[in-house]
């Protein structure tokens, strides 16, 4: 073997590693809502996002379980797009808060990672940044979490090797921008709900999503839900 497909071989095992590393979940890091009052009448909830939000069933079973635990209405409007990234959700920030919205979950960390046709790790901190502010600067006592959902599979995992790194933005950004957060990626046991390795199946995600969304949501409506 020569000197220069050797030194190949070793980037490659190398950069294999580094990116095994970066993908791997570690434990939930979930950051709840600072307390709020219990408060009255109806809750308007914006989602945010992409095609995940589009199709997925947990925004509705959330809305219900949310409903059911305070005793009040909670309406839903889901602002997403497929193929959508934070740049987009950026231009559509000012539509967001227009709705008037009390609580707004955001994710775009999966389609910003794509390699093809994200945003870099640095433009995608900014442009989430970028939306709670403009979010914030509409409605002020709004409140906002943001989202970790998924893993991929198959040849998607290539296409967004370094996943890992985009939903720890959410998580720093969460503690600095004092928002909630739902960390969903290490609660998948794996792919095996993903069929096409990207969109999990609605009632597998809904099972792991719509619980713990509901216990750290709760606190900032004056309540424990669960």
């Amino acid at each position: 073997m020569g000197r220069r497909a050797a030194l190949f071989i070793l980037f490659a095992a190398t950069a294999l590693a580094v990116m095994a590393a970066l993908s791997r979940p570690g434990v939930p890091q979930d950051r709840a809502l600072a307390p709020g009052p219990r408060g009255t009448g109806p809750i308007i909830v914006a989602v945010l996002g992409t095609s995940l939000t589009k199709r997925a069933s947990w925004p509705d079973r959330f809305a219900g379980g949310l409903s059911e635990c305070l005793g009040r209405e909670v309406q839903v409007t889901r602002v997403a797009r497929a193929n959508a990234n934070s740049r987009w959700g950026l231009a559509e920030a000012e539509r967001v808060a227009a709705s008037r919205p009390d609580l707004v979950l955001i994710e775009f960390a999966l389609a910003d990672a794509d390699l093809t046709d994200g945003v870099w790790p640095g433009e995608s901190r900014s442009n989430h940044r970028a939306i709670i502010e403009a979010i914030r600067e509409r409605r002020p006592d709004v409140r906002i979490v943001l989202m970790t959902t998924n893993p991929v599979g198959g040849l998607h995992r290539l296409k967004r090797a370094f996943l890992g790194p985009y939903y720890r933005v959410y998580r720093d950004l969460a503690d600095e921008l004092g928002a909630g957060l739902l960390d969903a990626w290490p609660r998948w046991p794996g792919t095996a709900s993903i069929p096409d390795g990207v969109h999990p199946a609605p009632e597998a995600e809904a099972q792991i999503v719509v619980s713990p969304l509901l216990t750290l949501v709760a606190p900032g409506f004056g309540a424990v839900c669960g």
